[in-house]
């Protein structure tokens, strides 16, 4: 027997009610008071915002490269949650037509509003090797422990909401040329920064390669993207630094042609005294080799807690 318009129109109505629902359970499952979301706040945290979004290409972003509609409003609800207010037209490399901070293997990094300030957005490619973003915001909270590193806000499993850095890539500055206090300015910095983390036990696992994973705003340096990080190796920050600066690169190319830095044959030795122990006296016998200033108490003391003190953000 044929059923009725009405009949046909409740049967259809109660599976695409069960379908919103099912929906949004998955996309979002806790409220800010950690209670799930009622029906009418999970539905308007889906719907596309016109305030929210600067340019439709931000929204398919929130999905890259995929875009599916589940993960778009799944994410969208979670930066909602998270204290994001709006995302902004920022940043100097150019993804599906529209501005981002950045982007890489295992993320996409776009600029936002969080509580009235600029943040840098990190969201996990969906094509990542990576399940979740969980390690990472770990470990960036221990670098931020020790000063170390874009301050981490707030993040899920997904999303990291990171201070936004001012300044440019480390290979970037050196297209500028640079005086040799400016140079040995730097290093002596970066160096620095090694140790303290080798201090802490945890390795960067970039710093090879340290052209784009180091920020400099007026003379100030940040270690970023700690998406290769760990604290279950051995750390090598310092040695890689020392590598990647001063041997076989564009950039050892770069310090080289304003700085007298002493031959690889001078440097190793010290290099293997000091992986083989990473405290204060080989340290500051490498810095001195190489004309920086050393400060090893000041990252021993840092280091000293066992703990390794983390920093209060906010985790969906």
């Amino acid at each position: 027997m044929k059923r009725s318009r009405k009949q046909r129109s409740g049967a259809g109505s109660g599976t695409l009610l069960w379908c919103r629902l099912r929906l949004d359970f998955v996309c979002c499952p806790l409220n800010n008071t950690g209670t799930r979301c009622d029906l009418n706040e999970r539905t308007s945290l889906m719907l596309p915002n016109s305030s929210f979004f600067p340019h439709p290409g931000y929204r398919t972003l929130l999905g890259y490269p995929v875009g599916e509609e589940a993960i778009i409003a799944q994410r969208f609800a979670c930066l909602k949650q998270l204290g994001i207010t709006s995302l902004t037209q920022h940043g100097t490399t150019q993804l599906l037509n529209v501005p981002v901070l950045g982007y890489g293997y295992c993320g996409v990094v776009i600029s936002g509003q969080h509580h009235g300030h600029p943040v840098a957005i990190k969201l996990r490619r969906l094509d990542c090797r990576q399940t979740d973003l969980r390690n990472e915001a770990r470990l960036l909270q221990q670098a931020n422990s020790v000063g170390i590193g874009p301050r981490l806000h707030a993040h899920s499993d997904d999303i990291l909401v990171m201070e936004q850095l001012s300044g440019v890539p480390l290979a970037t500055w050196l297209n500028v040329s640079r005086s040799g206090e400016e140079l040995r300015n730097q290093l002596g910095q970066m160096v620095q920064q090694g140790y303290v983390l080798d201090c802490l036990g945890l390795d960067h696992g970039a710093l090879r390669y340290p052209g784009e994973h180091v920020l400099i705003d007026n003379g100030r340096i940040t270690l970023i993207d700690f998406s290769h990080a760990s604290d279950q190796r051995r750390p090598n920050n310092v040695t890689s630094l020392v590598q990647g600066l001063l041997w076989g690169t564009r950039l050892a190319e770069m310090f080289q042609l304003g700085l007298d830095l002493p031959s690889q044959e001078e440097l190793r030795p010290l290099l293997r005294a000091y992986k083989q122990q990473p405290e204060q006296g080989p340290f500051v016998a490498l810095c001195q080799k190489l004309g920086i200033a050393a400060d090893g108490s000041a990252a021993v003391g840092g280091c000293a807690v066992t703990g390794k003190q983390l920093s209060n953000s906010v985790h969906l």
